[in-house]
């Protein structure tokens, strides 16, 4: 009898355990899709690329990604579509606003792509808690405390993929987000 009291513990704990660390892990990478840009074959040479491209295969690659508009209605569902697009006639580049909620530790959308020297500006609103955002790339620390937005502005410097980190959620080094920068 002991030891059926005993086994019945231990199969209580393992479920437990299995519900806390397991399942929420695998609910998060498959409701986040496939990170930086839903269509970009596994075979891609983008596929590993974390900073900045530094081969003629990345670059060509990341030429071919459409860059969305405020009118583009084809992006992919986890592609922030920018709210605002202005010319900055003395740069030939673009000011890019977007608009990202954090909720779960999700952002929504999750992947933003510019072209280098855009000015872009990301308004991170924060859903349901405090989160501590980390762009190592681009040294960019944000807060984002809950109920309220903050927003980054910074120049896309260099071609390539930059993913964001949660600070503070389950993971602290789980992609929460991507930045793709394609060549002008």
């Amino acid at each position: 009898m002991r030891w059926k009291l005993i086994i019945i513990i231990v199969v209580l704990i393992a479920l437990a355990m299995l519900s806390f660390f397991v399942l929420p892990k695998l609910y998060r990478s498959s409701s986040r899709g496939n990170l930086p840009v839903t269509g970009i074959p596994s075979t891609s040479a983008l596929r590993n690329l974390n900073g900045p491209a530094t081969t003629s295969a990345e670059l060509q690659e990341l030429a071919q990604i459409p860059v969305p508009e405020m009118d583009t209605k084809n992006a992919a569902e986890n592609v922030a579509v920018p709210e605002n697009v202005t010319t900055n006639a003395s740069t030939n580049s673009n000011i890019r606003g977007f608009g990202v909620r954090i909720r779960n530790g999700l952002f929504v959308p999750d992947t933003v792509i510019v072209r280098q020297w855009d000015t872009v500006l990301i308004s991170l609103a924060s859903e349901d808690a405090d989160y501590q955002l980390i762009q190592p790339d681009y040294g960019m620390k944000p807060a984002v405390l809950k109920g309220t937005t903050t927003t980054i502005e910074f120049s896309a410097s260099a071609p390539g993929q930059y993913y964001f980190y949660c600070q503070n959620c389950a993971n602290p080094k789980e992609v929460v987000g991507s930045l793709v920068v394609t060549p002008k």
